[in-house]
């Protein structure tokens, strides 16, 4: 879902349509649909986007999707929670020109004037509110309540692809659908570039052949895996991760852990004396955390990319967030309740990082 659109002429830079309408030049990669002047991709939970398209029902709703609209000038417009980092000048709006000015996920792009500008979207902000914690079962409780009517409203026709990872994000997901009954296969992933040089996109299974992927892309850091992240939130209570993880021998995060984030820790910058400073700094981190998108004619099913769902995760107690962080306890647990024959497939050691 890689998009180029400029009121200047641009050489080609993507494989899919590089064409002109209403006298913009644009420039897609494969997988894009049109009906009119409106180019679109991706998916809509809970609607069918050829359907919101030709309804022109552009309200944001959940899932992972892009319209494109020229049949006035230019409108861009997204899922409710934007997959992707945004940027633009006064005659470019691309998620592929790093060289322009970003747009955070609380701001977006317009047209008028002449001009591509700048347009708030200040309600994107998650921000700490009092409330009472979630403690583990109600964690659970919230995963679960999310991912089955989320799987159920999922309207594709598309053959259903799960990468065979081991991982936990992705299995959690893949257990939803086995909740709901919807069938899929798992694949292995492939390591050839397809054309991006995002992590992410080195690690999907790739194929030509149209087809929506299942994937667990940022679940570390929505579901509370993410060391530093979860270090942050937990700063104010007196917990050490260092020690949380010094207390056992194996887990599924410990190898991770050592490798990547122990000398993270050793000089956690910055500081947060309260959970609400710890807890809207985390968030800003999260949702600006712009991991996958879909990429020619494979559709990625992102369902942890959710604003809803991110909030809530953060009010998780101190005693959750240690289970989750160290072992995936909370993941496991969700798998345990849907589907329970998957908790056999998860990998001794995330990312094979033996401890």
């Amino acid at each position: 879902m890689f998009f180029h659109v400029s009121k200047q002429q641009t050489k080609t830079i993507l494989p899919g349509a590089n064409c002109q309408v209403n006298g913009f030049y644009v420039t897609v990669d494969n997988g894009w649909s049109q009906h009119k002047q409106i180019l679109y991709k991706g998916y809509a939970l809970g609607q069918n986007l050829d359907i919101k398209v030709r309804e022109k029902n552009f309200n944001e709703c959940p899932g992972n999707y892009t319209i494109l609209d020229f049949s006035n000038g230019f409108d861009l417009y997204t899922d409710d929670s934007r997959s992707y980092p945004l940027y633009y000048n006064s005659t470019t709006v691309s998620n592929i020109d790093q060289t322009l000015e970003e747009v955070w996920i609380d701001g977006s792009v317009c047209y008028s004037d002449d001009r591509f500008a700048y347009q708030s979207k200040k309600e994107k902000r998650i921000r700490y509110t009092p409330r009472k914690q979630l403690n583990f079962q109600g964690v659970v409780d919230t995963i679960c309540g999310y991912l089955v009517p989320i799987v159920e409203n999922l309207n594709t026709n598309l053959p259903l692809f799960a990468a065979d990872s081991g991982g936990v994000d992705s299995l959690l997901v893949a257990s939803a659908f086995d909740y709901v009954g919807k069938s899929y296969r798992f694949v292995k992933r492939t390591q050839q570039p397809v054309g991006s040089d995002l992590w992410g996109y080195k690690q999907l299974y790739y194929s030509d052949q149209p087809h929506l992927q299942i994937t667990g892309y940022c679940g570390d850091e929505v579901l509370l895996r993410n060391p530093l992240y979860c270090q942050w939130l937990l700063q104010s209570e007196g917990v050490d991760l260092k020690q949380e993880f010094a207390k056992v021998s194996h887990s599924y995060m410990k190898g991770f852990f050592e490798a990547n984030y122990r000398k993270k820790l050793q000089t956690l910058y910055p500081q947060f004396a309260t959970r609400q400073c710890a807890f809207n700094h985390v968030a800003n981190m999260i949702v600006n955390d712009f991991q996958m998108w879909h990429y020619n004619e494979t559709i990625t099913f992102t369902p942890f990319r959710n604003l809803w769902l991110i909030e809530q995760m953060l009010y998780a107690d101190a005693d959750t967030i240690v289970k989750q962080v160290v072992n995936a306890e909370v993941s496991k647990a969700a798998i345990l309740r849907l589907s329970p024959k998957n908790l056999a497939k998860i990998s001794l050691h995330k990312n094979n990082k033996v401890p």
